[in-house]
């Protein structure tokens, strides 16, 4: 379904801007654990190097196991966090009540939403390389027919005057073509791994639906989430080339860029997402097949209505005493 009518950007900031007190805090908690976490990293890490064999600058195998088990770690768990962040602003996109403990959401549903996450890097980098690999062939062809390779090797530190003008333009072309075609495939598999926490799927259904979100969506969700966090980087970029990378006023803009990371553009960039999200599965259920229906929808609020959880369960009673009025009847007609 195509979300013409709708600014994910103007509704995300909207969304981010009132809930930022609560997202402040719920930050504020991740980036306390995520310290603790590192320190005691660090500490562990120190205490291997300390025990360092100094004969055979060796580190001892149980540091070696360590980290070894904490980059595992960070490669399991990190995924699913990130999902179980981003399901948080999911739901207040949909006004629904959220908590801290929304964070760990994922881990219920641990190898769907880390298998999701997973298969859409694996496909979008075998997309990006099967455009790439004919460029990289050719490349490699004009470097080999139009340069001598010995006095490429051997003949000079500048090494780039050996180089025809063909193959520097290629390179160009290169790099341009990774960033068109990761923006691509980005935005095209943006939402599986949501998918896969919200509708509660497995790994393909998640890629499948996410991809059919996308379908007429692609551009709006680069225009409103990668175009505006590209610009904000390049800003950023410029300031702190400006600023130089020594120095107090250096270390300062490193630490509140850090902080505005942290508790401004990292959520307000999660609020976009939700918000594009919820709008475009909105509509996208409302078309789906009855194939799929059992599958992937489930009992969710629109972002114009609230979640009134007394209501649901005074409708669920009103069900129950209808059921039972009429076997009631149906035993008294019998008798």
């Amino acid at each position: 379904m195509n979300s013409k009518n709708t600014s994910f950007f103007k509704e995300g900031t909207c969304l981010f801007w009132k809930n930022i007190g609560k997202l402040s805090l719920y930050n504020l908690y991740l980036f306390l654990i995520a310290l603790a976490v590192f320190l005691l990293f660090a500490i562990i890490t120190g205490l291997a190097v300390a025990n360092t064999d100094m004969v055979g600058s060796q580190i001892s195998t149980s540091g070696i196991v360590f980290i070894l088990l904490f980059f595992a770690f960070l490669i399991l768990a990190a995924p699913v966090l990130g999902t179980g962040y981003q399901y948080i602003y999911v739901k207040l996109a949909r006004k629904e009540s959220t908590s801290f403990k929304n964070i760990f959401a994922g881990f219920r549903h641990f190898w769907p939403v880390w298998l999701s996450h997973f298969f859409t890097q694996v496909i979008g980098f075998g997309g990006v390389m099967l455009v790439l690999i004919p460029l990289l062939i050719i490349s490699i062809a004009l470097v080999i027919n139009q340069i001598a390779i010995p006095v490429f090797l051997l003949g000079s530190y500048y090494w780039l005057d050996y180089l025809p003008v063909g193959f520097v333009v290629l390179i160009v072309i290169q790099i341009i073509v990774v960033l068109v075609f990761s923006i691509y495939w980005a935005c095209k598999l943006l939402f599986a791994h949501i998918a896969a926490l919200d509708k509660k799927v497995q790994p393909s259904d998640a890629i499948y639906y996410a991809n059919n979100l996308s379908k007429g969506n692609k551009m709006k969700i680069f225009l409103n989430f990668f175009l505006p966090y590209i610009i904000l980087i390049i800003i950023l970029n410029i300031i702190t080339y400006f600023i130089g990378d020594t120095g107090l006023l250096a270390k300062i803009s490193a630490f509140v860029i850090s902080l505005l990371n942290v508790f401004i553009f990292t959520p307000w960039a999660c609020s976009i997402i939700a918000v594009a999200y919820v709008r475009i599965s909105d509509g996208f259920d409302q078309n789906l097949s009855s194939i799929f229906l059992e599958k992937f929808i489930r009992p969710k609020t629109s972002l114009a209505e609230p979640v009134n959880e007394a209501e649901e369960s005074d409708k669920e009673v009103d069900v129950n005493e209808i059921e039972a009025e009429k076997t009631d009847e149906e035993t008294e007609v019998e008798d």
